[in-house]
Order: structure tokens, then C-alpha cells, then sequence
């Protein structure tokens, strides 16, 4: 991924385990990379950071709920808090795999994790 104004950011998620994960590789320059838990695990991590690492693509971190059975996509209660733990920790998993340095650069959360917490903190303000 380059910050020259010309150029686009062709980002895909990727580490899910979905079949043509390698054939896309080389077509992105940025990817966001299933964190284990709504989807994929640490081998597809360890793969997936390898791809990327392969053919010079930005790596990010794309966590989500718990809910692999659901692929993530199901809603579920979640506090402002436990997303930030979520987050934090989900992502540390891409991290460690990825190496430090600044590695990661971009982080996708899961639009449900994002709206779960939102919710929460408009019933604790309604409730208050």
C-alpha cells in the first residue's frame, strides 16, 4: 500500500478460509485478515501473513464475535468495553503472528461488534 495520492487501495478480506484466498493475493495491495474468531484460525493466519508478506501486501486485522458457527454475522450483546478487549485481543493475535514494527496497518471491525456497542451505550444513556 503506497500513500501517493494516484494510486488505490484495493483491500479484500482475506484468512477465512475461503478457497481462492492464494489467486486473490497478488490481485490486492492490502488485506484485512480474519482474526479467528468469526472466522479462520491460526494456521490461516500464519498462511495468510505469509501470502502477504510473499507479494508485499499491507496487512490488517479484521476481528469480529466469537461465532464461527455464524461466521460472525449474527448479532450479539456486546458492551463498549468487552468490544475494546475484543478488538485489542483479536488483533494482538494478528500482530504476534505478523511481527512488531508497525506491521499492522489497517483494522476492519466487524460492522456488527461496532453496532453491538453502539446499542449498549444508547440503552445505558436512555437507562440512565
Amino acid at each position: 500500500m503506497t500513500n501517493d495520492l494516484q494510486s488505490i487501495d484495493l483491500n479484500c478480506d482475506l484468512g477465512e478460509g475461503g478457497e481462492h484466498d492464494a489467486a486473490i493475493m497478488p490481485l490486492v495491495s492490502s488485506v484485512n485478515i480474519a482474526c479467528g474468531e468469526h472466522a479462520g484460525n491460526l494456521k490461516l493466519i500464519q498462511e495468510t501473513v505469509s501470502r502477504a508478506r510473499h507479494h508485499a501486501t499491507a496487512i490488517g486485522g479484521h476481528p469480529g464475535h466469537s461465532d464461527p458457527e455464524h461466521f460472525g454475522r449474527r448479532p450479539l450483546p456486546i458492551t463498549p468495553e468487552a468490544a475494546a478487549d475484543l478488538v485489542m485481543n483479536q488483533v494482538a493475535r494478528i500482530a504476534a503472528v505478523a511481527g512488531g514494527n508497525g506491521t499492522i496497518l489497517l483494522l476492519k471491525i466487524s460492522w456488527l461488534v461496532d453496532k453491538a456497542a453502539e446499542e449498549t451505550m444508547a440503552n445505558q444513556e436512555v437507562q440512565i
